[in-house]
């Protein structure tokens, strides 16, 4: 019989457990992917409050409550076709994650905001930004 995991194991990679607006927001930046054949995959959705808890406890994250735990955070790890990696020490895996905050701030942050929906990265944003240590995360601010 295989073992159970915890929640804190558990990773939810379902689109469909985001609210509305981010699921737009997440299928945009896959097209984003998609279209500039990009090395991300959709790594994490909805998140458990134990998952959080964990997850700062060990150091992986900086805050108790995150927009993951109501659906209005995603995250996109690269992926290098068998591993995830959040390197950000890595020349190539640095500059992708580059070249994708930029491609998504051109393409799906302008375009939201005409909408009246406002998109926040965990990269970095330029000067001043202090919400630059979360790389893979993007989210709807509400």
């Amino acid at each position: 019989m295989a073992e159970l995991k915890s929640s804190f194991e558990v990773v939810d990679r379902d689109i469909n457990h985001l609210t509305p607006k981010m699921k737009k927001v997440a299928l945009a930046i896959l097209r984003v992917i998609k279209i500039y054949n990009l090395p991300f995959r959709l790594y994490e959705t909805r998140r458990s409050q134990e998952r959080q808890d964990r997850l700062y406890q060990t150091g992986f994250s900086k805050v108790k409550f995150s927009n993951h735990q109501t659906g209005n955070a995603a995250d996109f790890v690269y992926w290098d076709g068998k591993n995830w990696s959040w390197k950000y020490d890595d020349f190539y895996v640095h500059e992708a994650w580059v070249v994708l905050g930029f491609l998504v701030r051109h393409h799906v942050v302008r375009e939201f905001a005409k909408c009246g929906i406002n998109i926040r990265w965990g990269g970095p944003d330029g000067p001043g930004d202090t919400f630059n240590w979360d790389w893979p995360h993007w989210e709807v601010i509400t």
